[in-house]
């Protein structure tokens, strides 16, 4: 158990990295590049830390009962799973860090709220993988 809290927390750390330096590119540019993307890991090490690992750890746990024949059904299953908990994962932050606006959650502008999420979760997905194949 030890070994795989320590793997999610490495994880949570390189996804947040990644996600900060895609989400400084992509929605500033090369701006303040440096000092956006430190303060998009530090944010991104927290939602991965808080959220992600246990919803992680608790896939896995649900996850190691399952049984099924193929290989890719049990890895589109994993990704479908991932995907869905970075759904309810950017449910939860908004919804902590914006208490009153809860009909905000459906709004079109919220889409790329949920698509931050879902790359998230599979970035974290595809990053822990690595991890695990590495060591």
């Amino acid at each position: 158990m030890k070994k795989r809290v320590i793997v999610k927390l490495l994880t949570s750390l390189i996804s947040s990295i990644i996600m900060a330096i895609g989400c400084a590119l992509i929605f500033f540019g090369y701006e303040d590049f440096w000092s956006i993307s430190l303060f998009c890991s530090v944010i991104f090490v927290i939602i991965y830390s808080v959220i992600g690992v246990p919803v992680s750890i608790l896939i896995d746990m649900y996850f190691s009962r399952i049984k099924m024949i193929s290989k890719f059904k049990r890895t589109l299953l994993l990704a479908f799973l991932y995907v869905f908990s970075g759904v309810v994962s950017t449910i939860i932050f908004y919804a902590i860090s914006r208490r009153e606006r809860y009909s905000r959650l459906f709004e079109k502008e919220m889409i790329m709220f949920y698509e931050i999420g879902i790359v998230g979760s599979l970035l974290f997905l595809i990053v822990e993988r690595v991890i695990r194949r590495i060591r």
